[in-house]
């Protein structure tokens, strides 16, 4: 009888919630209490909410994680969630510098959100083991392709080797012998199944003659010198001369200089584009040669960008959609074709490639009529195929 009179009276005093939104309910036991994971967990005694608080906090990613917390706080290097922080302020100031692309940074980001869903916030690094990799790198592989995966590995190993580097950790981290890019061979495999990123020259026609203004120039910029969304949306007046033909782009992304020869079809439709430009309305913009209806840049350093957004529309309305096809695929094509004029130096200079050679360091340019020889081969791919 006395037992269950005192279960009753201490049932009958059980506090209250100290705001609505306190996750945890007040237990028999004289505890503060979750279930997490089907598992009830005690986080301490009710006269000390604020510190059951602070306990349940810091504990619950590790049990939803199928971990078991550290017993001392204090003792704890590095946790995930400062590391992450403090690379990804030093990668800003990098970007604020322009030694390092704002898409670049977004990605080293994104790689960071997912390192935080995959471990609790508050683990200290230094306590990754070998099997944690193990398993990351299995969920990984689940949804990336072999690409995909091996640039996500490459970020969290870079991560992690800052913590070291910039002494949050007193040792590096061990990522085990598995935890590493997929082989070459597995890469090729899955290029293979999936095809090559080319269009048909009846593809480019096409979408030649059902885009846009902007876009017919943007495609053609595109296929005749083997430009980029970025580069394209990053364009200037002062790089291509419309009187002689001839754009004089260093890319954007390498700073390397690129040479190329226009079209003459390319060259009307870049008139064109210019007498019918939008007029900016953000600052910084006045050189821009391609500008939004909306009046902003058509450069967005991210998959999803303006070009890409409207190319896939173009895309949907002809019926050429399918998961992978976008408009760096003229880029592709470009490459593909004009390697076929056996004069790689000059595809490279119209593609803006770093050539690390020997040779590359020691020469200072190449002849026109290289580029013209280039411009011509694919323009007859592209058009005259149909003729012949």
């Amino acid at each position: 009888m006395t037992s269950v009179k005192s279960t009753k009276s201490r049932s009958a005093e059980k506090p209250s919630k100290p705001k609505p939104d306190f996750p945890l309910f007040a237990h028999a036991s004289g505890q503060w209490a979750k279930k997490i994971c089907g598992r009830l967990r005690y986080f301490g005694t009710w006269d000390d909410p604020k510190a059951a608080l602070e306990r349940y906090l810091f504990e619950k990613d590790y049990w939803i994680a199928g971990r078991t917390p550290p017993k001392n706080r204090l003792e704890l290097g590095a946790t995930l969630e400062t590391t992450c922080n403090t690379f990804l302020h030093a990668k800003k100031q990098q970007v604020d510098s322009g030694e390092l692309s704002e898409r670049h940074w977004a990605d080293l980001q994104q790689t960071c959100i997912e390192l935080l869903e995959a471990f609790p916030r508050t683990l200290a690094v230094d306590t990754l083991t070998p099997k944690d990799f193990e398993e990351l790198r299995a969920k990984l592989a689940e949804r990336l392709g072999p690409t995909a995966l091996g640039n996500a590995i490459q970020r969290i190993r870079s991560i992690l080797k800052y913590a070291y580097e910039a002494q949050l950790i007193d040792r590096p981290v061990r990522f085990g012998p598995n935890f590493k890019r997929p082989s070459a061979r597995t890469v090729r495999l899955r290029k293979a199944e999936v095809g090559p990123k080319v269009f048909e020259p009846q593809q480019i026609r096409d979408l030649i003659d059902k885009a846009t203004w902007q876009m017919r120039a943007m495609i053609l910029l595109g296929i005749n010198c083997g430009l980029g969304n970025a580069d394209i949306g990053q364009m200037e007046f002062r790089h291509v001369d419309l009187f002689s033909g001839w754009l004089d782009y260093p890319r954007p992304k390498t700073g390397i200089l690129r040479r190329g020869k226009l079209w003459p079809v390319t060259i009307d439709s870049l008139t064109l584009a210019k007498e019918k430009r939008h007029e900016p309305k953000v600052e910084g913009l006045g050189d821009r040669f391609f500008i939004t209806k909306r009046g902003k840049s058509f450069y967005k350093d991210s998959p999803d960008n303006p070009i890409a957004n409207e190319f896939r529309k173009l895309l949907n309305s002809i019926g050429m959609s399918r998961r992978g096809v976008g408009f760096y695929w003229l880029r592709h094509t470009f490459e593909t074709v004009a390697g076929n004029t056996r004069d790689q130096v000059a595809v490279d200079y119209c593609m803006g490639h770093v050539d690390a050679s020997m040779a590359g360091n020691y020469r200072h340019g190449i002849d026109d009529e290289r580029f013209e020889a280039v411009a011509s081969h694919v323009h007859a791919w592209v058009f005259e195929k149909e003729a012949r």
